[in-house]
């Protein structure tokens, strides 16, 4: 565990010019005083069956940000890990947001892991399921070196042919809702999605900027997005210490952004 820290240590060194705090400009910065409800306080505002769109009332100093969603990097074979004892959607751990209630890693009594390929191509990052991440050693003391917080945890073992490795489950820990509504424009649809039954809809149709979090907080999932975000600190850090099996996009997901494969 001691040399696995120091190797830590030594990948924010490496990132240190990627990463040293204002790299990537003040979050916001807002050029008027007006400012909008929040985004609980619109979904009160808006009546059965109206779709309202609140206009953002500030633009962004820096719309680049300080976080990326992360998504799993096919080009790695995602495929060869299986979750062999998969529950079924409404059963599995689920990090939850304004509709659904958290479902915790305890849902599972043992995650049953197998990989159908060599050991040499298991790789660090691998996503089978919604909200359900299987990290290596390393990608998880990163994570939790920058952000203890950040995850839920429960160990496991991947199987393979002749061989056995520790690996680590783990889904995000913290959901908040980070969407800054002063610079980010929300729409709100209150809708019958059924006779009898209804349901409110947030989006966000020009991309999302996000409130200026703490610097202590790397990761976080929002209320009302199902990504799952990561700093740019967090992610240049685990491109120095050579983290592979994930890429990361702007929240805004326009093509003008560059994306970042690991």
């Amino acid at each position: 565990m001691g040399s696995r820290r120091a190797n830590w240590v030594e990948c924010i060194c490496d990132a240190q010019l990627d990463s040293q705090p204002g790299s990537y400009g003040q979050q916001f910065g807002a050029i008027n005083s007006m400012s909008n409800p929040s985004i609980s306080e619109m979904r009160g505002l808006v009546k059965l069956r109206e779709k309202r769109t609140f206009a953002r009332s500030i633009q962004p100093a820096d719309p680049v940000g300080r976080f990326m969603s992360v998504h799993a990097n096919y080009d790695y074979g995602q495929d060869l890990l299986v979750w062999e004892n998969a529950l079924p959607m409404m059963e599995a751990p689920y990090v939850g947001n304004r509709y659904q209630q958290h479902r915790g890693l305890d849902a599972v009594a043992d995650f049953d892991l197998t990989f159908r390929g060599k050991e040499s191509e298991v790789i660090d990052f691998y996503a089978p399921a919604a909200d359900i991440f299987i990290v290596s050693d390393k990608a998880l003391e990163i994570i939790e070196g920058l952000d203890p917080d950040a995850v839920e945890l429960r160990r496991a073992t991947l199987k393979g042919n002749g061989f056995a490795r520790p690996m680590n489950v783990i889904m995000p820990g913290r959901l908040i809702e980070a969407v800054d509504p002063d610079a980010s424009d929300v729409t709100v649809h209150y809708k019958e999605t059924v006779p009898g039954v209804s349901a409110i809809r947030v989006n966000f149709p020009s991309g999302v900027i996000f409130k200026k979090l703490s610097p202590e907080i790397h990761a976080f999932k929002d209320l009302d997005i199902k990504d799952w975000f990561w700093s740019r600190e967090l992610l240049e850090t685990a491109k120095a210490c050579g983290v592979l099996g994930l890429y990361a996009k702007h929240p805004s997901g326009q093509s003008i952004y560059e994306n970042l494969y690991l």
